[in-house]
């Protein structure tokens, strides 16, 4: 009898922890997605992935690998086109993130955070940003960044564009280096620029890692066709 009923132990057992595997995952997966969201807000959408072995250590909040991806994400500056998180041996706080929907990472292990921006996310920005810089247009290769659109002065439009490369300023600035500056295709003595830039309102490309919901540490700036990748750390 009692030989039986540890056999039966056994198998709830197995099956109990073949469910955890199975589900808990995805279960505490939405939870993490429900309080970006909340975190976030619209339009940014997001997609987690949770790994533990065995899973049943998510229920103490540590987890072997967390897989942030999330889209269209609105910052203080301008809208990202994705933001991917991948943390490693991490604890997350699971009572806030059960009871209060908000997702507190007490410590992570190592980290890695790559940030996207198309040439759209930075037209967008300047079209409600900089209205003096009207029809904006930005152009991004590995090698430069162009952004070009019509000013008016004294009544007269001209053709303004800005050249350069997106550089790693410190750890928690990611600047516009600009390297070239014309108005209606003729090049502008770099004695003049700060006059034209006035004309302009001193646009702010610049982008605060510090002022993220989750603070970061810049490591790397790349350019490829059509959109800057930066890479960081999460604090």
């Amino acid at each position: 009898m009692l030989r039986r009923l540890a056999v039966v132990v056994l198998i709830v057992f197995v099956v109990l922890a073949a469910l955890s595997e199975l589900v808990l995952p995805g279960i505490l997966a939405r939870s993490v997605e429900a309080a970006l969201e909340a975190t976030f807000g619209p339009p940014a959408e997001h997609d987690v992935r949770l790994a533990s072995r065995p899973a049943v250590k998510m229920l103490l909040g540590r987890f072997d690998e967390v897989e942030v991806t999330s889209t269209n994400v609105q910052t203080s500056t301008l809208v990202l086109e994705s933001l991917a998180v991948t943390l490693h041996d991490a604890s997350v706080d699971l009572k806030a993130l059960l009871s209060e929907g908000e997702l507190e990472v007490s410590r992570s292990a190592r980290s890695r955070v790559t940030i996207t921006i198309t040439e759209r996310n930075l037209e967008e920005y300047l079209a409600a940003n900089v209205p003096e810089f009207r029809e904006p247009r930005v152009l991004i290769t590995s090698d430069v960044a162009a952004f070009s659109g019509y000013v008016t002065v004294l009544g007269r439009d001209f053709v303004f564009t800005l050249s350069g490369r997106f550089v790693l300023r410190d750890e928690s600035t990611v600047g516009f280096d600009i390297t070239g500056f014309t108005v209606d295709d003729v090049g502008v003595p770099g004695e003049f620029l700060e006059k034209w830039l006035d004309v302009l309102g001193e646009p702010d490309l610049s982008i605060d890692l510090a002022g993220f919901p989750l603070p970061l540490k810049g490591t790397e700036v790349t350019q490829e066709e059509g959109r800057v990748i930066i890479e960081a750390t999460a604090d």
